[in-house]
């Protein structure tokens, strides 16, 4: 089963291909070595970029092919990079040619090791992964619950909300409890993981959908009933 922890460091690697150019990110691309985490693609340069999560050293080195440049991702990308944790992995673990990234309890990441660029003809070409991750992120659309992110008031009552259903990820465990707070009075929430106190403002949130004055009236109307 896939740690909190991969999935944070898989959200921060789509955010870092974003930021280095990428006109399209996807989660678990298909190459003929394995499937990779993250997979970046610029349409112009024709430009491949791959990131691979790792939350422990163990993980890491356990992986084999990484330790093999014409094995790994590196044959099958212009860039690779292994992403983890701060400090967990140490850049001389790391074979020539492959980055590495670090990524702090904030959210902030930091190149520590940058990626020499693969100069080769790649093993998977650049139109076969483009195919490859269209395909991925079109059955990922279509096969996704939806259900978190639907408001089955159809908005009615999000204009100028009070009350949001919010995702937060705390930043001790990288669970996510998903909690009602209110954006002007709630200062801390008790994570379902770990069950330490998250500080809101420590933390990131995500708004699920939000209700109004109007939404908690008809609550407290309908208790009253």
């Amino acid at each position: 089963m896939e740690t909190d922890v991969h999935k944070w460091l898989k959200e921060i690697g789509l955010r870092f291909l974003k930021e280095k150019g990428m006109d399209m990110v996807v989660r678990e691309v298909q190459f003929k070595c394995g499937i990779a985490d993250c997979c970046g693609l610029n349409f112009k340069r024709k430009e491949v970029r791959v990131l691979e999560c790792k939350a422990t050293k163990q993980d890491y080195v356990r992986d084999h092919k990484l330790f093999d440049l014409p094995k790994s991702y590196y044959a099958e990308s212009h860039y690779f990079y292994i992403i983890c944790p701060y400090g967990v992995i140490d850049k001389n673990l790391v074979q020539p040619g492959i980055g590495l990234i670090y990524v702090k309890d904030n959210d902030e990441y930091e190149i520590i090791k940058k990626p020499k660029k693969n100069t080769s003809r790649l093993k998977t070409l650049f139109d076969t992964t483009l195919r490859i991750a269209i395909r991925r992120l079109s059955n990922e659309l279509y096969y996704k619950d939806e259900k978190e992110y639907r408001d089955i008031t159809d908005q009615q009552y999000i204009s100028k909300a009070d009350i949001y259903l919010s995702a937060i990820r705390c930043p001790q465990c990288k669970h996510v409890t998903k909690e009602l707070i209110s954006k002007s009075k709630t200062k801390e929430v008790q994570c379902k993981h770990c069950k330490q106190m998250i500080n809101i403002k420590n933390a990131k949130v995500r708004d699920i959908t939000g209700y109004n004055q109007k939404f908690i009236d008809k609550l407290k109307q309908l208790q009253g009933d």
